[in-house]
Formats: structure tokens, C-alpha cells, sequence
């Protein structure tokens, strides 16, 4: 890798961009799970900019072969196809397109509509190409932050050719990225127990060295453990058992790295008491060994 850090280069690719826009499909996200997306970086931002359409705004059978997209909508209303898909998008609203999504799309003679865009390249954490697929379709993101100020600005330092310009555009893509994904995967939550389940999973993001039951989460939510089971899927597209396991080892692949840490004490301090057990853990969920994450 070229001076990588939290598995990004600081290589930017630039080549011609269709002024449309940029997408992909439009997929559901039944088989979402968040160990397709914890240990996701950006690897390059391709284009960035802010498009006010026309009426006569379309385009057709557009897609890009590597490169993701992220719409943000300000205004106005558009219409998307992707194959047998449809997906109206309007403002306020965000939509994420896998690469090699074909579309078409046209906006409202009555309302044509303004968005931002942005589009980039994934790695995982072993430095290797990643897709997104399950989550192109259409969101409404609840975060208090202005979503618009942050393209905008995101577009600024996409044009600043500094690296730090360069990572401050990664960051913020990051942010949106996780705005999006949290959307995404909680909007089919049951709504009444919508803040319960948000304050577990918080809980188990800022806990990564302590294991949690069915039972003691389900008591914190006020649930049955069956019916927090159920819930907890839905808000997250994985298992109480797999969410905390993913937490765990995306921590621990931090403190390996930070060269302060032996990957005996690296188990320890994330509540293993085998360390072989967490040595073939860690490498059945990133593909690779603990060891080859300690900082040489």
C-alpha cells in the first residue's frame, strides 16, 4: 500500500466524469449484515460536485464499473429505474448505488431537482477492492448534523490537493457512509422500541471488552430475549453473537496497530481468556492474523 492509513492511500483517481450524475442498483437489504461493512475504507474519491438539473434532466443506462455512488437530495423529485426497480428520491433524501448498477432516471418537469454527489472506491481491510451491495436504495437519514453543509464541504476538500485536504474528504465520505448504513439498517425497526435498541447497540460499540448476553440486553431493552432477538437483527442485519464478536475484533485490530499491545495482551484486554480462540476468530473474520496487524 502507498502510505496507508486506517487502510486508505492518498492516491486520488481522476478521469472524466459524465456531468449526469452517478449511481447503481437498487437492491433491499434482507441479506444485510454488519460484517459486510464495519472494516470498509475509502480508498479513493473519484468526483464530487453539485448539480442543479433542468426539466428536461435525464439520463440513461449510466453506470460506472468500480466506482460507488453517494446522492444527497437538496430539492425537488427524480425517478430512478434499475432494471424491474423503481425508486422516486426527493430532498432530503440520500441514495447509495453499488458500482456497475445500470439506471436510468428523470426528474419532475414541475420539480427538477438539485443534488450533490459523490463517487469513490472501497477497500477492506486487507487493502482489497470492496463492494457495498445491499444497500443501494433509497434512505431518509434522521442526523441532526446539516447532511448538505457536509457535501459541500466534503466537494471543497475533494478539490484541495494537499493530503490533508485529501483525508478530511475521506473522513467526511466515511461519516456519510455511516450516516446512510445506520439509516438504512434501523429503518426497519419497530418504532416504540426504536430508542431502546439504539441504546444497546451504543452500548456494545463502547464495551468491545465486555461480553453480553441475550439475556442482560434483552433486560436493558426491556424485552423478551426472543423478541429482542428479533428486533435486534432488524435494527443491525446480524447476530447479538456476531455484532459484539465484529466490535471486538475491529478494536482489536486498532490496538494491534497502535504497536502498544502483544496479541496475548490484545485478548485480554477484549475479554478472551484463549488466546488461540481469538487468533483463529480474528483471522476467520478479516482473513488474515493477528500478528501481521502488529506494527513493525
Amino acid at each position: 500500500m502507498d502510505g496507508s492509513a486506517i487502510f486508505c492511500t492518498f492516491r486520488l483517481s481522476w478521469y472524466y466524469v459524465n456531468m449526469a450524475e452517478t449511481d447503481r442498483p437498487v437492491r433491499d437489504i434482507s441479506d444485510l449484515s454488519v460484517d459486510n461493512f464495519t472494516d470498509l475504507a475509502v480508498r479513493s474519491i473519484e468526483f464530487a460536485f453539485e448539480r442543479r438539473t433542468t426539466s428536461a434532466w435525464t439520463i440513461r443506462e449510466l453506470s460506472y464499473p468500480r466506482t460507488h455512488t453517494l446522492v444527497w437530495a437538496r430539492s425537488g423529485r427524480a425517478h430512478y429505474s434499475c432494471g424491474e426497480t423503481r425508486v422516486s428520491v426527493g430532498g432530503g433524501q440520500m441514495m447509495l448505488f453499488p458500482a456497475q448498477t445500470l439506471r436510468s432516471a428523470w426528474t419532475e418537469s414541475a420539480r427538477p431537482w438539485v443534488f450533490n454527489v459523490v463517487g469513490f472506491t472501497l477497500n477492506d481491510m486487507n487493502d482489497r477492492p470492496a463492494t457495498i451491495d445491499g444497500l443501494g436504495f433509497v434512505t431518509t437519514p434522521h442526523e441532526a448534523i446539516d447532511l448538505g453543509a457536509a457535501m459541500r464541504e466534503l466537494e471543497h476538500h475533494f478539490h484541495d490537493p494537499s493530503i490533508g485536504g485529501r483525508l478530511r474528504s475521506r473522513g467526511i465520505l466515511m461519516n456519510l457512509l455511516g450516516i446512510f448504513i445506520d439509516s438504512a439498517t434501523r429503518s426497519v425497526e419497530t418504532g416504540a422500541r426504536r430508542p431502546a435498541m439504539e441504546a444497546v447497540i451504543d452500548l456494545l460499540n463502547r464495551s468491545a471488552g465486555r461480553w453480553y448476553s441475550v439475556d442482560e440486553l434483552a433486560a436493558r431493552a426491556k424485552l423478551s430475549p426472543s423478541r429482542f432477538r428479533v428486533l435486534f437483527q432488524q435494527a443491525t442485519g446480524t447476530s447479538v453473537v456476531r455484532y459484539q464478536n465484529t466490535a471486538r475484533v475491529r478494536r482489536a485490530a486498532g490496538l494491534l496497530r497502535s504497536g502498544e499491545h502483544s496479541v496475548g495482551e490484545v485478548a485480554d484486554l477484549l475479554g478472551f481468556n484463549d488466546v488461540y480462540y481469538f487468533s483463529r476468530l480474528f483471522k476467520k473474520m478479516t482473513g488474515s492474523t493477528p500478528s501481521s496487524h502488529l506494527a513493525r
